[in-house]
């Protein structure tokens, strides 16, 4: 059961103290009835609950987008000038993607966002800084949403300052050097409010509460008011309500019924500040998607209209992040079968009891039910059920970015996957991508935009898993790809996804190897 996960997740501290009743944590900590735990609201009128996907971008969207080219106009003007070039004769539009793979892909795909920044010395001196200035759009998955979640909730502040002054990951992730008590009571308790007032709870949910508690501004740990919403992020973050910022992303992929390998051709989820859907739904037969704003996810909406009750808070920052990294299938694999003593003993029993007990996934309620039921293969589903969209081997976040609708022009591909035997990429996201857009490109309303890439062997073969490349530079229908994949420039940074603590020192290099490629 739900219940039994939960608890037997918080026993790996081996014990878990007598719970703290909730009123007296609130009270402790000044939140009232407003943490971790989603919160009821009056049901607003003036709210489009279901935004089909072939309406094009939301207004939030737009709005964002709109704002952000008033500044990002100067910053490509200024750069193109610097080095002698053309202004291009319209604001283009750029993107950048990082990969997951836990930490790995945070520190590596963070120095590579670094590498884009004018306050990085290295950055600028090497006339690559600025850039950042002139983009528009970040998506990011698993280990990538973890760098988005922090690089945005702080404010895009440089990297090395969030590790010298914030981050936390020196200490263990899930069994933590210190407050460990504290820590895993904490957890059960606010997973606990969640599920009292009738949301689905899940491993996720502590996952990524875990997450926040070592990436999240510190007034945002679980350890204080672990309440800091994606929907608020432009208005709690200067960065993000000016568009200072590029607009962020972070994906899931759908795990249907019965399944525990995950298929290439399963629905992409997105998650921004502005909505949550899909712009296909499906994955035997694509039907048009749709969209709901993501500040009343939660709400138990039929055929779009609210049944009467409409909550906030359910799209914490924190369980978005948890989302896109739910990994607990990939440990499965990655656990059975091995002889790891007593700990690993009991991680493989509780995985195998997650996998029987479905709370292997992050559940979403299901907005969408009973929304255009003659073509919409979710309809009848009481919860959207989403994992780690690297399992699909579309380990870089393109698609986002792919989309008609958003016209991007070049797109930032920041690879750190585990690709072979050494944990290295070898152009398997791209690829894998690539052989799905042809697919999807039989179904016009879920044409993605995607130039042609080598195979893995092309990509090896031709050295182009060593150093920065550039895809689709004579196709005038696709985005430009520069594909920056992870290699040794200074620092052997192929360290495990499931190192799940770092020193400062290698963390750091990490930081400055991602930069330098």
């Amino acid at each position: 059961t739900t219940t039994f996960a939960l608890s037997l997740f918080a026993a790996t501290a081996l014990a878990i103290p007598p719970e703290t009743p909730r009123i007296e944590l609130q009270a402790e900590r000044g939140l009232g009835d407003k943490s971790y735990a989603p919160w009821q609201v009056d049901c607003p009128t003036n709210v489009t609950w279901i935004r089909n996907a072939t309406t094009g971008l939301g207004s939030g969207e737009r709005a964002y987008i709109e704002a952000r080219e008033k500044l990002v106009q100067p910053a490509i003007e200024h750069i193109m000038a610097a080095r002698g070039l053309e202004t291009p004769p319209r604001t283009p539009v750029i993107g950048v993607a990082l990969a997951g793979g836990g930490y790995r892909a945070m520190l590596t795909g963070l120095g590579g966002i670094m590498s884009m920044m004018n306050e990085s010395t290295e950055a600028s001196e090497s006339e690559t800084g600025g850039w950042l200035e002139g983009v528009s759009y970040w998506s990011g998955l698993s280990g990538g949403s973890w760098a988005t979640g922090t690089f945005m909730s702080n404010g895009g502040q440089l990297p090395t300052s969030l590790l010298e002054n914030l981050w936390n990951i020196d200490s263990n992730l899930i069994f933590p050097d210190d407050d460990k008590v504290s820590f895993y009571a904490e957890l059960y308790i606010e997973t606990n409010a969640k599920s009292d007032l009738g949301f689905p709870t899940q491993i996720t949910d502590l996952w990524g509460l875990a997450i926040g508690s070592h990436v999240l501004p510190e007034q945002y740990q679980l350890s204080n008011n672990p309440n800091l919403t994606f929907s608020s992020l432009p208005s709690v973050v200067a960065a993000l309500g000016n568009a200072s910022l590029p607009m962020p992303i972070i994906i899931a992929a759908e795990r249907e019924a019965g399944e525990l390998i995950i298929a290439e051709n399963a629905t992409v989820w997105e998650f921004t500040p502005y909505k949550f859907g899909s712009w296909a739904f499906g994955s035997q037969y694509k039907s048009p998607g749709a969209f709901t704003p993501i500040e009343y996810l939660g709400t138990s909406v039929n055929d779009g209209s609210p049944n009467g009750t409409c909550w906030k808070g359910f799209d914490q920052l924190s369980f978005v992040m948890g989302t896109s990294a739910t990994l607990f299938n990939g440990a499965f694999l990655e656990l059975n079968g091995t002889d790891s003593g007593l700990l690993t003993s009991l991680i493989t029993a509780f995985l195998a009891e997650l996998g029987e007990d479905q709370v292997d996934i992050s559940r979403i309620p299901n907005t969408f039910s009973n929304y255009n039921s003659g073509e919409n293969p979710i309809y009848n589903l009481t919860y959207i059920t989403l994992v780690d969209a690297g399992e699909t081997n579309q380990n870089v976040p393109l698609e986002p970015l792919l989309i008609p609708a958003r016209a991007v022009n070049a797109i930032v591909a920041f690879d750190a996957s585990y690709d072979t035997n050494y944990i290295w990429p070898n152009g398997t996201a791209l690829r894998t991508t690539y052989e799905r857009a042809r697919v999807l490109a039989e179904h016009e309303n879920t044409r993605v935009l995607m130039p042609e890439v080598p195979s893995m062997n092309g990509f090896v073969n031709g050295g182009y898993n060593s150093r920065p490349t550039f895809f689709g530079c004579n196709d005038t229908t696709t985005p430009l790809i520069i594909y920056v994949p992870s290699y040794p420039w200074s620092f052997a940074a192929n360290t495990s996804t499931y190192q799940l603590s770092y020193e400062t020192d290698e963390a750091n290099q990490m930081l400055l190897n991602g930069m330098r490629s």
